[in-house]
């Protein structure tokens, strides 16, 4: 879910800069000055590098959650799974829209990933979140 108002942020901050440069089809917008364009061009970096760093957060999150041992903890058992789409292009994704993920980051415990079908497999009962 996370991934999916990512993706529409990041394209509502490109439909951004193709309205300032007047660049958006369908759309006419009036000439930007050079200032206008610089300050889009803040916000947009401010919010990459916003997003960057929440990515990271998360990224050394689940680099925790995988080097976490049972023996730590007897009572559970760590189960994660960590991918990632490399090869597509920028789109919209609508409900039951197929989302491939070429590359597997970091995975731990009984789940699979099937990219053929992108179908997420977790083949243990218990409480997951």
């Amino acid at each position: 879910m996370e991934e999916l108002v990512l993706s529409h942020i990041l394209n509502a901050e490109g439909e951004k800069l193709q309205f300032i440069l007047g660049t958006l089809e369908g759309v006419s917008s009036p000439e930007a000055t050079i200032d206008q364009v610089l300050q889009a061009n803040e916000s947009v970096k401010d919010l990459l590098e916003a997003v960057s760093f929440n990515q990271m957060i998360l990224r050394s999150k689940m680099r925790n959650a995988l080097s976490a041992s049972a023996t730590q903890n007897p009572a559970s058992t760590v189960i994660a799974l960590q991918v990632q789409g490399t090869n597509e292009a920028p789109r919209t994704i609508l409900p039951d829209d197929a989302v491939i993920f070429d590359e597997i980051l970091a995975q731990t415990g009984d789940v699979s990933y099937d990219p053929a079908t992108s179908v997420f497999s977790l083949n243990s009962s218990g409480i997951f979140l």
